[in-house]
C-alpha cells in the first residue's frame, strides 16, 4: 500500500510538471504567433513599396546634391532573429516534455499496472488536447517582384496565416465549405481519439467480465481505425508543403501542436499494446 502510494505521489508530480511544460509550450506558441502576425502586418506591399520608394528619391536627391547616398538601417534582420529566438522556444519545452514521458515510462518496470496506467493515459489525453488547440502549422505567402525594374518588392507578405487543429476544421467546415475533409478529419482527430482513449482508460478500473469484453471488443473495432491518427498528419504534411510560383513563394512551418499531435499518436500504439496485457 505504502509502494503504491509513494508510486502515486511521484507519477502525478511528474504528470503536473508534463502539464507545466505543454502549458509553458502552448504560451509561447501563441506569442511567436502574434508576434509573426505584427510582423506580417509590417511586411505588407504598401509597406514594401513606400520604403523601397523613398530609398529611391533619397538616392537620387543625394546624387543630385552631390552627397553619398544614407544607408538606413534595416529593421528586418533583427526582427528575423527576434523571431527565431521565440520559434525556438515553445520546441524546446516540447522536446523536454517527450524526454520525460520516454524516461517515465520505464516505471513500467515498478509500479503497478494500474496505477502506471492511470499515469499513461492521463499524460496520452494531455498530448491530444494539446495537439488539437496548440497552433499545427503557420502559412505565409511572400512576394518578391521587381515592378519594371524599379522599384523592388522584396519579401512583402501577400497572406499570413496560423491555424490549430481546430481552427482548420473550422475554417474546412465553415468558411471553406468544404464539408467532407473537414468531418473526417473531425472523426479521426478529434473523436475517435477520445473515444479511443477515455474506452481503454475505463477499461483499467471495470473488474466486470462482461463489460471488460465489451469494451475490448470495441476497442478492437476502433483499433482498426488507428492508422488514420497517422494518415490526418500525412494530410497536414501535405498541405504544408512550400509551393513557388513566379514571383511568389507559398511557406509554411509546422508548429508545436504537430508534435504534441505526433506524441500523442506514439502513446496511443503504446496504450494498445498494454491494453493486451492484464493488469494486476
Amino acid at each position: 500500500m505504502t509502494k503504491n502510494l509513494i508510486s502515486s505521489f511521484i507519477l502525478t508530480a511528474v504528470f503536473i510538471s508534463l502539464l507545466f511544460l505543454a502549458l509553458n509550450s502552448y504560451k509561447n506558441a501563441k506569442i511567436y504567433e502574434n508576434t509573426y502576425k505584427q510582423y506580417a502586418q509590417e511586411q505588407t506591399i504598401k509597406n514594401s513599396v513606400e520604403k523601397n520608394t523613398q530609398e529611391m528619391l533619397n538616392g537620387f536627391i543625394g546624387a543630385l546634391l552631390g552627397q553619398n547616398p544614407k544607408v538606413t538601417k534595416d529593421e528586418i534582420p533583427s526582427k528575423k532573429l527576434q523571431l527565431e529566438k521565440l520559434k525556438e522556444k515553445p520546441i524546446e519545452y516540447v522536446i523536454i516534455f517527450a524526454t520525460i514521458i520516454t524516461l517515465s515510462l520505464l516505471s513500467f518496470f515498478v509500479v503497478s499496472k494500474k496505477i502506471f496506467l492511470t499515469y499513461l493515459h492521463s499524460v496520452t489525453i494531455l498530448s491530444l488536447i494539446f495537439g488539437l488547440i496548440s497552433p499545427i502549422f503557420m502559412m505565409y505567402i511572400l512576394l518578391d517582384y521587381n515592378f519594371q525594374n524599379i522599384v523592388n518588392i522584396k519579401d512583402a507578405i501577400l497572406q499570413f496565416e496560423s491555424l490549430t487543429i481546430i481552427e482548420s476544421i473550422n475554417k474546412l467546415i465553415y468558411v471553406q465549405e468544404k464539408y467532407f475533409v473537414g468531418i473526417i478529419i473531425l472523426l479521426f482527430s478529434v473523436v475517435f481519439p477520445f473515444i479511443k482513449t477515455l474506452l481503454s482508460f475505463v477499461n483499467v478500473f471495470i473488474n466486470h467480465v462482461s463489460i471488460v469484453n465489451k469494451t475490448t471488443k470495441l476497442l478492437s473495432a476502433l483499433s482498426k481505425w488507428s492508422m488514420t491518427d497517422v494518415f490526418v498528419l500525412s494530410i497536414f504534411l501535405v498541405y504544408l508543403s512550400s509551393v513557388n510560383s513566379g514571383i511568389s513563394k507559398i511557406v509554411t512551418q509546422i508548429e508545436v501542436g504537430f508534435y504534441f499531435f505526433f506524441i500523442y499518436v506514439i502513446l496511443s500504439i503504446i496504450l494498445s499494446f498494454f491494453n493486451k496485457i492484464k493488469i494486476q
